[in-house]
């Protein structure tokens, strides 16, 4: 399906507004609109800061929109991953009906509140995607006192690769019902190597034996994105998965950053964690597969 030029969005001031592909030379700028709410923009601004404009590892491509000053207005990365960061409805209008046009769109993930006007641009939604689940951000800028925080938290060593790659696909297991072990495990173990070599997986290690992980997936200079906590199940409910987020706080934070992480909304116990691990909740977000 393609739009025709009176689907084109707008500005207030009748400007039409269309998603044209970033630029390597667009970097800077990009990056300063990012910026603008670096919690909310962590991965996208990571991935750019990591790889560039363009690049294999990243699951899309990356475009932009211009207002009528030729300011940046959005930001969006669309493809098998589509997200977008824009300052108003006509980009979020352009994204939409860019991610309409793209044939590889598998998951659209958006603050919850923006959900219900980019599909209205979209199309509708149930032709492909399913009804979605709503996750929330929480953010942590305060390292905790060290009396509370494990003191041995770390980042791994390639000679702790085995147990990372059994702990984090027994945590993919859990969550999806797939084992990348058995589906790619090849890939799946080169993955978490480049991540330990990259110092992007920190541990906390007792007696030889992996007792916490978690992995830095973005990371700009204002915030750390983290996912694939995982706690090892012979020490959970004892408070050793607080005292390891903690210590991992007070190892990254520095007082101009912030770490955080999404939870899905019925994963009670996890929100527990980060809620006592002083996190809190900054914002909700939607995540649909096709």
């Amino acid at each position: 399906m393609t739009s025709s030029a009176s689907e084109k969005p707008k500005t207030a001031s009748g400007i039409a507004v269309s998603a044209e592909p970033l630029r390597e030379a667009d970097r800077d700028r990009a990056l300063e609109f990012l910026a603008r709410r670096p919690v909310h923009t962590v991965i996208m601004a990571g991935w750019i800061r990591a790889h560039g404009v363009v690049h294999p590892q990243h699951r899309g491509t990356f475009y932009r929109t211009l207002d009528r000053r030729g300011s940046i207005s959005g930001i969006a990365m669309i493809g098998r991953h589509t997200c977008f960061e824009v300052a108003s409805s006509a980009a979020l209008k352009a994204f939409a009906l860019r991610a309409r046009k793209t044939s590889d769109v598998k998951m659209v993930f958006g603050e919850a509140a923006r959900m219900a006007e980019f599909w209205r641009h979209y199309g509708p939604k149930n032709k492909s995607f399913g009804d979605g689940s709503e996750v929330l951000l929480f953010e942590n800028r305060d390292p905790p006192p060290a009396s509370e925080a494990a003191s041995d938290i770390r980042p791994a060593d390639l000679t702790e690769l085995d147990q990372i790659v059994t702990a984090h696909a027994q945590m993919t297991l859990e969550e999806t019902g797939t084992d990348p072990l058995k589906t790619e495990p090849d890939g799946f173990r080169s993955r978490c190597a480049r991540r330990i070599e990259e110092r992007h997986v920190w541990v906390r290690v007792c007696d030889g034996e992996l007792v916490f992980k978690t992995d830095i997936v973005s990371e700009t200079p204002q915030a750390i994105y983290i996912e694939g906590l995982w706690i090892n199940p012979k020490h959970r409910g004892r408070k050793i998965g607080r005292a390891c987020i903690q210590g991992f706080c007070r190892r990254v934070l520095t007082g101009s950053n912030a770490v955080c992480g999404f939870v899905a909304v019925e994963n009670v116990a996890a929100r527990s964690l980060y809620s006592r691990s002083g996190f809190e909740v900054q914002q909700k977000y939607s995540r649909f597969y096709a």
